[in-house]
């Protein structure tokens, strides 16, 4: 669901270039795997840049805010 949501997202107009993704970040309370990152498979599947970072914020209801804090600065 993620990486489809990801490419509804980058396939809009004022998303802008891929190429230009300095960080994907995914959130979620129930990660399917504990190692390795889960963003990891969601920028493999997007074959964004590889200078993009990965970053997964998980194990709480908290994730969510705290990866949407963490984009916003």
């Amino acid at each position: 669901m993620a990486v489809e949501a990801a490419r509804d997202c980058l396939a809009q107009p004022e998303a802008g270039e891929s190429a230009l993704l300095q960080q994907l970040t995914f959130a979620t309370t129930t990660p399917v795997f504990r190692t390795p990152q889960n963003a990891v498979f969601i920028h493999a599947a997007l074959r964004l840049p590889k200078l993009c970072q990965t970053v997964d914020a998980t194990g709480s209801t908290r994730a969510g805010l705290v990866a949407l804090h963490q984009a916003l600065q």
